[in-house]
């Protein structure tokens, strides 16, 4: 039986297709505690920007706010990588969570899979389940310099999950949809490292473009923390706006959004 995880070599030779993709230095391991916690270590023993790591499987998958994310399916994607960030890092850093969505849904979208979209900051759903996940977190951080470390989960694989995330998650075995992982991955890599370097050139406004294009409608009701109301936007800085009940607009720096009520308010 063939194995086609990105631990067969598949992705570096997907990465020398794309412009620029043969800059990155690809590290493919079977088992890893997390591919993002394997690649902050490298970094703290020198290791340089435009570092990728991808597993076959994760043992302690890290998910956004401290979550854990199940890795248990070996077909899945896990995948992390490394950016060097130059200019306003308190503007950019906030910025390295929507840029590595956009990147990952234009890319879903252009492989087939059309009915992806964005649950911001970062989430990739498909009929409001999850079908990935992105966790962003930054090293060497100064006013003006900074290493950005973006790791990602795609659930590409047919095995169940556990009982708590059913009804939340889902895989592309269940939709019928098949993904090359490793060309996926290689479009990714270089999509996201483009949006950043625009980013670092050209500031938010296209980015946020972007996303509103791509993200799940506004119009719903949810919850961040304290925060519960109805979504109208994002700023200019890429925050989500809230509309609360009391009429006063919120913009949402970061945290979990949870949909309080699925259906679109008019």
């Amino acid at each position: 039986m063939t194995d086609n995880s990105p631990i067969c070599g598949g992705l570096r030779e997907a990465l020398a297709e794309c412009p620029g993709g043969t800059d990155f230095s690809v590290f493919e391991l079977d088992v890893t505690d997390s591919t993002s916690s394997h690649l902050l270590r490298m970094l703290d023993e020198g290791a340089g920007p435009l570092t990728v790591v991808t597993a076959r499987q994760q043992t302690a998958g890290r998910g956004r706010q401290g979550n854990t994310w199940h890795s248990a399916d070996r077909e899945n994607l896990y995948i992390s990588v490394s950016f060097e960030l130059s200019g306003d890092t308190a503007l950019l850093l906030p910025a390295v969570p929507l840029a590595s969505g956009v990147a990952a849904a234009d890319g879903l979208r252009q492989s087939g899979l059309s009915s992806v979209c964005l649950k911001w900051p970062n989430d990739l759903l498909v009929n409001g389940r999850k079908l990935g996940g992105i966790l962003c977190e930054a090293r060497r951080v100064t006013p003006q310099k900074a290493i950005a470390v973006v790791g990602m989960g795609v659930n590409c694989g047919r095995l169940a999950f556990p009982d708590e995330l059913k009804s939340i998650a889902i895989h592309m075995k269940a939709l019928g949809f098949h993904l090359d992982r490793e060309r996926f991955a290689a479009g990714w890599l270089v999509t996201l490292r483009r949006w950043l370097a625009r980013l670092q050139k050209e500031g938010l406004k296209e980015l946020v473009a972007r996303w509103v294009a791509l993200g799940e409608p506004f119009g719903r009701r949810v919850r961040c923390g304290r925060v519960e109301g109805i979504t109208t936007g994002l700023s200019p800085e890429g925050r989500l706006l809230v509309k609360t009940d009391a009429g006063a607009v919120v913009d949402l720096p970061g945290g979990v959004v949870e949909t309080v009520d699925v259906e679109t308010v008019d």
